[in-house]
């Protein structure tokens, strides 16, 4: 006989899982269509949940999948959602384990939750068996030893945009050191003020907390390397001096105004937006995106370069965002045909590299022999060099954290912006999350 306490359990459990699944209806994707080879019914279907958005150079991410159905002589079925939706739509669907055969999922601790519950197929076999061999870096197993992620996005790095034309109208150059920065921001405000204009020194997003975490790391790791390094690794605490300093140097700048009015209201879309309509000067996000804003604001009107150094030790340090998994596509644990989608999935990113690299001058995932193209734009030459001559490429916190530490921590950090904290309780509550 079934225990009643089981009973109520069990009725429970599905009415969340029902009540999920309802929430998970009104979370529309931007694009919902069928990519088919032809009209037959009796074909095989293979669903795919995907983001196309700033990080992605062009729509060949959606397009691919078209030559692929017609290679196969199957059904696609293609659905591409923002970021933060497909975010949302996977733990949906997690929840009621109605994943789609295949989905995109960013690097880092991020997609841990969907491995711990065996919703993702081990993929390390199909990687062996490809011709094409996918660099080290890019191939890292999660910690049940197992690869999860055919990895079809190149590396994020931490870099910083500046808006070449804001620069020239207001007689500035971009800043390299702190104390230029401070002064950078000061001549942005008296601007402002002599000619009735609000523009931003540095654009600042930061309702959903990532951007102006990524900020303290970038300004931690350049006030002193080692000690940010000693840090991911346990061997210092974030009470420590650069730490403490660092924390510091974020109410300075804010006090400073160096950011937006409203750049606790808006989050990292909207900053993205905001800066491409020419309100700021500055912009420290990640490389990913530089096609994205060179389509929308003109390359010479961009320029890419390091955060200005907070230390003469600074130099040629940057952050790598993903550091661990990098994004890629993973195969459902439910998909009836996982031979199929592991060759859909390496056809997808092989195409998608060779285009990265031979026609944007993307990072190179694969040990191919990939020629670039003969003249790379300025802001991609840039961030190619800013690469490949660090001196120290450290990972950002976020990506080696517990998924739950990493978002608490993320949390006390807009908590400091906010001015709810002041920067030692901030610290104190912090070290918390990384005992």
């Amino acid at each position: 006989m079934i225990n009643p306490k089981k009973r109520i359990v069990s009725a429970v459990i599905i009415a969340i899982i029902a009540i999920a699944l309802a929430i998970f209806a009104y979370l529309m994707p931007y694009n919902d269509d069928s990519i088919s080879s032809k009209q037959d019914t009796e074909q095989k279907t293979i669903e795919i949940w995907t983001f196309f958005d700033m990080n992605t150079p062009d729509d060949y991410y959606v397009d691919y999948w078209q030559e692929l159905a017609q290679k196969y002589n199957i059904n696609i079925n293609v659905k591409t959602y923002s970021t933060q939706q497909i975010k949302d739509k996977l733990k949906i669907a997690a929840a009621g384990r109605q994943l789609p055969d295949i989905y995109l999922v960013w690097g880092g601790t991020y997609p841990d939750y969907l491995f711990d519950a065996s919703l993702a197929t081990p993929i390390q076999g199909y990687l062996s068996d490809c011709d094409v061999h996918f660099l080290d870096s890019y191939t890292k197993p999660y910690t049940d030893g197992n690869n999860y992620i055919i990895p079809c996005l190149p590396e994020a790095y931490g870099v910083t945009y500046a808006n070449t034309a804001l620069l020239d109208k207001l007689g500035l150059s971009m800043p390299t050191t702190w104390e230029e920065l401070l002064k950078f921001v000061d001549d942005v405000n008296t601007y402002n003020q002599q000619h009735g204009t609000d523009y931003a020194a540095i654009e600042l997003g930061n309702k959903d907390a990532w951007l102006g975490e990524l900020l303290y790391y970038t300004i931690a790791n350049s006030l002193n390397p080692q000690d940010y390094t000693d840090l991911l690794q346990g061997n210092a605490s974030i009470t420590d001096e650069t730490f403490s300093k660092a924390a510091s140097y974020i109410k300075e700048l804010e006090k400073a105004g160096a950011f937006g009015d409203d750049f606790m209201e808006i989050g990292e879309t909207e900053a993205v937006a905001d800066f491409i309509e020419g309100n700021a000067l500055l912009f420290p996000h990640q490389s990913t995106i530089v096609y994205y804003l060179m389509s929308n604001m003109g390359e010479d009107n961009l320029s890419v370069s390091s955060f200005p150094a907070c230390s003469s030790d600074a130099t040629g340090h940057i952050l790598d965002i993903n550091h661990t998994l990098r994004p890629g596509l993973c195969i459902s644990s439910t998909c009836d045909d996982a031979d199929l989608a592991a060759s859909l999935c390496l056809d997808f990113a092989l195409q998608v590299n060779e285009s990265n690299v031979t026609q944007y001058g993307y990072f190179n995932m694969t040990s191919e022999d990939y020629q670039l193209p003969d003249a790379l734009p300025e802001p991609v030459a840039s961030m190619r060099e800013l690469v490949y001559g660090a001196d120290q490429i450290s990972a950002y916190l976020y990506a080696i954290l517990p998924s739950d530490n990493a978002n608490s921590l993320r949390s006390l950090t807009r908590n400091l912006y906010a001015g709810s904290y002041d920067t030692n309780t901030f610290l104190q509550k912090a070290s918390a999350f990384l005992e």
